[in-house]
């Protein structure tokens, strides 16, 4: 737990003294919802103002010297080397807008543009210092292997394999997987710069995994008569056309979101896309732009060692859908639906 967590920072960073100060939070959500609206100049000021209202400055030369990251996941607090990826993700989402493309020719990387080259550069140096400040941070019980993520025969923090993803991409050539066009929204630089407003978020998104599909039309045709009267707008991923840019799409449906409906299920929970994707912008939206979270179970799953635990359900999870009779179906999903027409309907 912490102890472990406070000896791993001390182990990484000796000079720091105060332990409340290392455990100060920083939330990382906003960046990475920058990151996915593809701006990546905003994502690095949300990085900055973390680095400078949190980190410890040195004695001796009054700089930072230690970022605290809070956990998404757990509530944890953990250190600098989340912040270094998040830095790493927005300088290479810069390099690829200016390139125009997300990939380059590794063997040709020293013909590429002096600014491309320079923030390649810096870059690749940030993943590989967050690489090295996970390795002491990770569960001293080797059979923990969901806690710990190998590398080179060597235990990491099992965030470290996210890291360890980019840095591998990078050598293949891959700069990023966020969208190089920003999406139409205007972009606040902070929540209280620009407040939300309903014509900014208008819409219903339902994230769902594929393999419940099934699922997906029952709750879309209980919706079918608020949305023929107009009442809602509903978004899920069938309304990508074939052609289209889907990526983009998903992210600029995040975007307009006034209310999020995740039907979660083992599938759900097991899809690495829905978790690097789409939930973190939701729950980022929903801490900081007003975005309403409603939450279906689907089936039976691990949803309580997730953040989405943190959400009321729309339902008891304790009887999912899946295991209700037709009539006990027919009417959780009224009120599912209900529950969304409140939602999109409220001023709050």
């Amino acid at each position: 737990g912490q102890t472990r967590f406070v000896r791993g920072i001390r182990e990484v960073y000796p000079q720091t003294i105060s332990y409340k100060r290392v455990l100060t939070p920083f939330t990382p959500e906003l960046a990475r919802l920058r990151l996915l609206q593809g701006a990546p100049a905003e994502a690095l000021a949300a990085i900055r103002t973390a680095l400078d209202e949190t980190r410890p400055k040195n004695v001796e030369t009054g700089e930072p010297e230690l970022l605290a990251a809070r956990d998404p996941c757990c509530g944890y607090a953990w250190p600098i080397p989340e912040g270094l990826q998040l830095h790493a993700e927005a300088l290479l989402l810069q390099a690829a807008q200016e390139l125009g493309t997300d990939r380059f020719d590794s063997a040709t990387e020293s013909m590429l543009p002096p600014a491309v080259q320079s923030r390649i550069t810096e870059a690749r140096s940030l993943l590989t210092e967050a690489l090295n400040l996970w390795q002491p941070l990770h569960d001293p019980e080797p059979q923990r292997d969901d806690q710990n993520f190998q590398r080179d025969g060597q235990p990491y923090n099992h965030r470290a394999a996210k890291t360890s993803q980019v840095l591998t991409n990078l050598k293949e050539g891959v700069l990023t997987a966020y969208p190089l066009e920003p999406t139409q929204d205007a972009i606040p630089k902070s929540p209280e710069d620009e407040p939300m407003t309903t014509n900014t978020r208008d819409q219903v998104f339902i994230s769902y995994s594929h393999q419940d599909k099934d699922w997906l039309d029952k709750l879309h045709d209980t919706l079918k008569p608020l949305m023929r009267n107009q009442t809602i707008d509903v978004w899920a991923d069938t309304r990508i056309k074939t052609g289209a840019k889907w990526k983009a799409e998903i992210t600029q449906a995040l975007a307009r979101a006034k209310v999020a409906v995740l039907m979660v299920s083992r599938p759900f929970l097991a899809s690495d896309f829905i978790a690097d994707k789409e939930i973190p912008p939701i729950l980022a939206a929903a801490k900081h732009e007003g975005l309403t979270v409603v939450w279906v179970p689907v089936g039976a799953c691990l949803y309580d060692e997730t953040d989405i635990a943190d959400y009321q359900s729309a339902i008891d999870p304790a009887k999912p859908l899946n295991a209700m009779s037709e009539p006990e179906l027919d009417a959780a999903l009224v009120k599912i639906a209900k529950d969304i027409r409140d939602a999109a309907s409220s001023h709050g």
